[in-house]
């Protein structure tokens, strides 16, 4: 099976999780708490619990990340195809090709920041090194990651914009064209909202207010960010023999 076919397996898969994850995460978030004021909680009430907690994308190191990181990796596995495969037969240039390669990377570190939580451990050594944050609500919490980060993915959204757009016009089928031309300018959109959001996470702590559902609407961004990465790849990798 090639990979465009595989991709398309497993769309109607993942689209259908993907939706779970955000039901359960709604149900978490008005009920969640609730359960956890059960006294002496029974067996059904800690699995309903559980479910809870792994299916919500609000948490670390449980399915919902994994989901996600899995996406993501798939998504790496794509570019590494292209990065890596016969340039003539793909008809894509030397340049393009290295550009590949690198994307692959950085959704390969995405896709194990997503379990690993690595950006905040990253963010926190920072702080620690330097004294920032050092004094506020932010102290320790890892926010500086976004120093780092923010350059990086304003100037990586622009080479990925310039990169998907010369692939995206060698496809011939008008419909999907248009339809990789949706998903570019959603990848845009969201991994711009994504990051003001999380901006705005770290201003809300920082003057003490509470989060609220505006983590939930983060997260969900995230998650359409990643779809939207998916639905690309499978746009583009359609028009090329993997």
């Amino acid at each position: 099976m090639k990979l465009k076919e595989f991709l398309k397996v497993i769309k109607a898969p993942i689209l259908i999780f993907g939706g779970m994850i955000i039901i359960f995460s709604l149900i978490s978030y008005f009920f969640g708490f609730q359960i956890t004021l059960v006294k002496d909680m029974g067996l059904f009430t800690m699995a309903i619990y559980d479910i809870l907690y792994h299916l919500d994308l609000t948490h670390d190191f449980t399915i919902a990340s994994l989901f996600m990181s899995f996406v993501i990796l798939i998504c790496s596995f794509t570019f590494f195809l292209m990065g890596w495969g016969d340039r003539e037969k793909l008809k894509i240039t030397f340049a393009q090709q290295v550009i590949m390669k690198l994307f692959s990377g950085i959704m390969l570190l995405l896709s194990v920041d997503e379990i690993l939580n690595l950006k905040f451990k990253m963010g926190q050594n920072i702080e620690y090194i330097t004294g920032f944050m050092k004094g506020t609500r932010l102290e320790n919490l890892g926010y500086s990651w976004l120093l780092v980060y923010l350059p990086f993915a304003l100037i990586g959204t622009i080479i990925f914009s310039i990169f998907f757009n010369k692939l995206i016009k060698s496809i011939r089928n008008i419909r999907q064209r248009s339809f990789a031309y949706r998903y570019l300018l959603s990848v845009i959109i969201l991994v711009s909202v994504y990051y003001l959001l999380i901006l705005y996470r770290a201003y809300l702590i920082w003057s003490g207010n509470s989060l609220g559902f505006m983590l939930y609407i983060e997260e969900f961004s995230k998650l359409g960010m990643i779809f939207a990465v998916y639905g690309l790849v499978l746009s583009v990798s359609d028009n090329y023999n993997l």
